[in-house]
């Protein structure tokens, strides 16, 4: 499990990564703001739920037209950081408690919440998809699992 859940955070920071440079050498970022929002969004609730699992990160900096791709790629690097640790660390059986945002207490373990973390990024990774092809751009990254596992094979990870 432990490799699973690795192999899942490995692919979820490529994944990020790809699109955060995508992102940051759009000319018209103004159009593509939508997009960089949900990029934003993703790395805000990896700082959410890594912090659920008592790990002291800082805040994810604020989102805006200042916000450039060189700090979203830091952000995204300092919170895979943080995940890598604690997925290497403890068990991924591990019970986790925790409150959601309507003040309920819900138990999970680690390897749930992890799976889960890394599927938010993947959903949220479709809909920026989504928000550039609206825009007419077709020259996006492909990050499809397999074309992570292609180039991590081909070693140009």
């Amino acid at each position: 499990m432990r490799e699973y859940l690795l192999d899942s955070l490995d692919y979820d920071v490529w994944a990020n990564r790809k699109w955060i440079g995508f992102l940051g050498g759009v000319a018209s970022a103004e159009s593509a703001a939508g997009a960089g929002r949900w990029m934003h969004h993703i790395l805000t609730a990896q700082h959410i739920w890594v912090t659920r699992l008592g790990v002291d990160v800082p805040e994810v900096v604020a989102y805006g037209p200042e916000v450039s791709a060189a700090q979203l790629r830091a952000e995204a690097d300092r919170l895979a950081d943080a995940w890598r640790t604690v997925l290497r660390e403890r068990d991924p059986g591990e019970a986790i408690s925790y409150k959601n945002f309507k003040g309920e207490t819900l138990t999970r373990t680690l390897g749930q919440l992890a799976r889960h973390a890394m599927n938010h990024g993947t959903y949220h990774r479709g809909q920026i998809r989504e928000i550039v092809e609206q825009l007419g751009m077709s020259d996006f990254p492909e990050t499809d699992y397999l074309y992570f596992l292609a180039a991590r094979d081909a070693g140009k990870l």
